[in-house]
């Protein structure tokens, strides 16, 4: 005999089985979903949320972002920097001359956040390029670069042009105009008399705010003098109505090659930013680094540099012994174990951004640029090396 629960092998049903459930009623079909539709209650443009410029304190890391992605760029690391312009972000105070040209204070939120951009208008029935703004720099006796930076955003008018030129004749200069409703440079950079190597950037910074700069490099006259000035768009001169203008804020003249290094405020006097240390050091160094061999791997894009930049270094706190990367434009990466020297390869020139990695031990490394060709070396003394540095070597010269 079977038992209880089994199913008969003779195909007849087990008195014991439980009846089937009833079958579950039937739902009627869901209905589609309907597309919603909505009505539009303005024809204003929405602004889109601006990231704010921002000053760290000491001692805290400048964490850079996109201000159009708002990716993050990484780490700013910056060598040391004089704002030269006086009262940067008051163009209505005496330290900027007015040539037929009046300027509203505080009429525009600036890119910190603060309703203190200046307007500045091109007087009734005055021809605009003949108004200006200016500022006087004394300057040493020797042929400089520069670079020379303004933040501005359309208005009425949508052409600005930055002009410098040497305080004691016109016949020496430098010039460019933007087009600042378009973001673009209108009329690209020139340079004339003892001024030379003329060149200019512009920065969309989101919202109708631009950052332009021109770099250029002096004669030697003592004096420069700085004028933004306000044109049509397309770049053409107009006839002032008392109205109309741009608007203008965070003058910077430093000099340097460009583009504009980070803002530097100043109000009384010219202000200098220190140069940026990043480094590490004691336990904070050595509970995750191994002599003898390793990988350095970095990505970097460049701001102004001038002369040779340490961009990643591991070292002893001198030159005798350091794994790094540096560039004056062409790109090296070196090994040295002692006092016996070391290695170096050329990576080739530098581009707007690289990813470059150099890895060592003894009698073997190698070193390659944006995974191109690698350099290798097979006679390689591996360091002892006591701290890390980025952007610098030894944690003070660049």
């Amino acid at each position: 005999p079977q038992l209880d629960g089994q199913p008969q092998l003779d195909g007849q049903p087990d008195r014991h089985a439980q009846p089937a459930p009833p079958a579950p009623p039937q739902l009627p079909p869901h209905p589609a979903p309907q597309p919603k539709t909505t009505t539009a209650t303005t024809t204003t443009p929405i602004t889109r949320y601006i990231p704010k410029l921002m000053t760290a304190v000491s001692g805290q890391p400048r964490i850079d972002f996109d201000p159009i992605t708002l990716a993050c760029k990484g780490l700013l690391v910056e060598e040391a920097r004089t704002n030269l312009l006086l009262r940067s972000e008051e163009f209505d105070n005496a330290s900027w001359t007015k040539t037929s040209t009046t300027v509203a204070a505080n009429a525009a939120t600036a890119p910190d956040g603060a309703v203190t951009m200046d307007k500045a208008i091109v007087d009734n029935t005055v021809t605009s390029p003949s108004a200006w703004v200016a500022q006087a720099v004394t300057k040493a006796a020797t042929a400089t670069t520069y670079t020379l930076s303004f933040y501005a955003k359309a208005a009425e008018k949508g052409g600005f042009r930055i002009y410098v030129r040497d305080s004691a004749t016109s016949a020496n200069f430098a010039i460019v105009t933007f087009n600042i409703s378009t973001g673009t440079i209108q009329t690209a950079a020139s340079a004339g008399g003892t001024f030379t190597a003329a060149s200019a950037t512009v920065t969309d910074l989101g919202n109708g705010l631009d950052r332009c700069s021109l770099t250029f490099t002096s004669g030697t006259e003592t004096g420069l003098s700085i004028r933004p000035i306000i044109l049509n768009s397309d770049g053409t001169a107009f006839t002032g109505n008392g109205t109309d203008g741009i608007y203008i804020w965070g003058a910077q003249l430093e000099a340097g090659s460009g583009p504009a290094s980070s803002y530097i405020p100043t109000t009384t006097a010219a202000a200098t930013r220190a140069a940026d240390v990043a480094t590490m050091t004691g336990a904070n160094f050595s509970n995750w680094w191994r002599d003898g061999e390793g990988t350095l791997s970095v990505d970097v894009s460049y701001a102004a540099l001038t002369g040779t930049r340490t961009i990643i270094s591991a070292s002893n706190g001198t030159t005798s012994a350091h794994v790094r990367i540096i560039t004056d434009g062409t790109i090296y990466a070196e090994v040295a174990g002692g006092a016996a020297g070391g290695v170096s390869a050329n990576l080739g020139a530098q581009t707007t951004a690289d990813k470059l990695t150099l890895a060592w031990q003894t009698d073997n490394a190698g070193a390659c640029k944006n995974g191109g060709t690698v350099s290798t070396d097979t006679s390689v003394t591996a360091p002892v090396v006591s701290r890390f540095d980025l952007g610098s070597r030894n944690g003070s010269d660049r």
